[in-house]
């Protein structure tokens, strides 16, 4: 096989992040992150159900790719290379100067981001604490507890894990997200405290 087709059939599909090293160390973890490469040459990337890039891909003679953004601008993954073993694969990219490489996996679905998983209606884990939260696709929140109910914002950082919670009256508390299941969904604030919801039926 000729070095400008090398590995063109094997990357199509959708592919999941697992890990991203820069020059050798691990960086910041991308929970979510996808890649999907079409055989119409077209190309998608994105966290969860938001979409961050679409473009176009195409291997050159040297075995590198090609990756541009609709707007004629170049992708983050321009000029990469890519080796394929089955499931698996690596992209190789320079960063500045610095070899930045990613680990993938290839999946049948996109990967949901905490922010996908939070939307929906919540209650309090303990049964004798009637507690009821509300966090919808805008992320606008309604949290009712003792016939009291309160309202805001919520929003997620960049890494998946940094949950903030901005009522409306500006008072702003900051948490820790985790889902040890499916239906659970789990915050511990920065003083210690700990909250677990399970999805209402």
């Amino acid at each position: 096989m000729c070095a400008a087709t090398l590995g063109v059939s094997q990357m199509q599909g959708l592919w999941e992040v697992q890990q991203l090293t820069l020059e050798g160390k691990e960086v910041t973890p991308f929970f979510a992150r996808w890649l999907e490469f079409r055989d119409d040459g077209s190309f998608i990337q994105g966290v969860g159900k938001r979409i961050e890039e679409i473009g176009t891909w195409e291997q050159l003679v040297d075995g590198s790719f090609n990756v541009m953004l609709t707007d004629g601008r170049s992708s983050r993954l321009n000029g990469m290379r890519l080796n394929v073993d089955g499931d698996s694969a690596k992209i190789n990219i320079i960063d500045e100067g610095q070899l930045l490489v990613a680990s993938l996996a290839r999946v049948q679905t996109i990967p949901l981001a905490a922010w996908d998983m939070c939307i929906g209606e919540w209650e309090q884990k303990n049964p004798d604490d009637e507690e009821q939260l509300f966090m919808f696709v805008d992320h606008r929140y309604v949290h009712k507890q003792d016939g009291a109910s309160s309202s805001g914002y919520w929003i997620i950082s960049t890494n998946l894990q940094d949950l903030s919670i901005i009522e409306d009256n500006g008072q702003i508390t900051n948490w820790t997200i985790s889902f040890p299941a499916d239906s659970t969904m789990r915050w511990l604030s920065e003083f210690g405290e700990q909250k677990e919801f399970i999805r209402a039926n």
